[in-house]
């Protein structure tokens, strides 16, 4: 058993066993309700799928429209306005979950809608992808678009 099996199997005692206070990163605390009994194995494995739905959460799910890759957060395929650092909203949110698509291992760059520093050099390295055959600016343009839409289904 790993480590983290381990924290999931504690976490899951505790709740069970006496109840357990978490603090998020802003200090907000949610307590969790006590309860009696033991961790059964089917309650450790539904902790253990709980927090992988979590951490999928934080992906992108993609899919094709009209022979493009799209996240669903802005989804005019044949539209390719410009977006650089700076920028912000569900056009960012869309390069950035395209980025993890189109980058070999994926992209461990937060996918929140703001176009900073790490979303440039991540644009930039797709555009240095032998696929992607454009300038390595960090400026989502209409060839960029292109690059991050193919659609590899």
């Amino acid at each position: 058993m790993n480590a983290r099996k381990h924290v999931a199997l504690a976490a899951s005692a505790a709740v069970l066993s006496g109840g357990l206070a978490l603090a998020g990163a802003t200090g907000a605390t949610a307590s969790v309700p006590r309860s009696t009994g033991t961790v059964t194995a089917a309650q450790h494995h539904s902790a253990e799928r709980g927090q992988a739905d979590q951490a999928a959460a934080n992906r992108c799910l993609i899919w094709e429209k009209s022979g493009w890759a799209t996240a669903g957060y802005y989804t005019k395929v044949t539209t390719y306005p410009i977006v650089k650092q700076g920028a912000s909203g569900n056009k960012v949110k869309e390069i950035q979950c395209l980025i993890d698509y189109s980058l070999p291992g994926g992209w461990s760059g937060a996918m929140d809608g703001k176009f900073g520093p790490a979303t440039k050099a991540a644009v930039k390295k797709v555009q240095g992808q032998s696929w992607c055959q454009t300038t390595r600016d960090g400026i989502v343009g209409p060839k960029t678009w292109k690059c991050l839409r193919l659609w590899a289904g």
